[in-house]
């Protein structure tokens, strides 16, 4: 997840051709018209993939359909209601996309909008699979990821004791207490202390390193 900044309030407004252009394709949208049978009833247009798009989506298929095959009940339900979505999740790129740049929303679905799906459903898996971990998170566990994802977000994965002192002085009232906490992620291995130096010398400042990539906590 992206940090999560606190951004004060503005009178920044949003431009004119922005809006204009936001609203215009919300307008081409709206007026898409669906196919009609010989009888005038409505029906869908019957969209195809472009012979590339059809081979990162059987790539995707057969790779996902593995990790179905080695999920545990309660995960291959979530994976399976994914893999489904791609298409449809494609499909909404590739209209959008026509109707912006003023093409035939009814040509074959292109590569980029099958990778845009594909993209989604990762990122919906992981929020998910996240989601469940901390449904059965103890209290020290929460403060540990909170800690983790804090040092991640805003400090680039390095920080001080002092540091993490000053970001939060009600849950770390001192540096040595802001120090213990992170003695803590070292003793389960989420990291390590280490020295920098400055460009001019001097005593060296020691900072705590989160493990590449950073990782989830116990």
């Amino acid at each position: 997840m992206p940090p999560d900044d606190a951004k004060p309030w503005n009178e920044v407004q949003v431009p004119d051709d922005v809006r204009d252009a936001y609203t215009g394709l919300l307008r081409s949208l709206y007026e898409l018209q669906p196919a009609t049978d010989e009888g005038g009833r409505c029906e869908p247009f019957q969209l195809r993939l472009t012979s590339d798009a059809k081979e990162v989506w059987q790539a995707f298929y057969n790779n996902w359909s593995g990790r179905m095959n080695l999920a545990v009940t309660a995960e291959r339900s979530l994976l399976s209601k994914l893999r489904g979505t791609v298409l449809r999740l494609a499909l909404i790129h590739h209209v959008v996309s026509c109707v912006a740049a003023r093409g035939d929303a009814k040509d074959n679905v292109p590569r980029e909008s099958i990778q845009a799906g594909i993209d989604l459903v990762e990122w919906f898996y992981h929020e998910a699979r996240r989601f469940q971990a901390r449904r059965g998170e103890a209290p020290d566990q929460a403060d540990r990821r909170r800690l983790v994802d804090l040092i991640s977000q805003r400090f680039k994965g390095r920080i001080t004791a002092s540091n993490l002192h000053k970001r939060n002085k009600s849950r770390y009232p001192n540096t040595e207490q802001a120090k213990d906490a992170l003695d803590d992620l070292e003793r389960l291995k989420l990291g390590a202390w280490c020295e920098r130096r400055g460009s001019r010398g001097g005593r060296p400042t020691m900072e705590f390193v989160l493990t590449p990539p950073y990782p989830e906590t116990p």
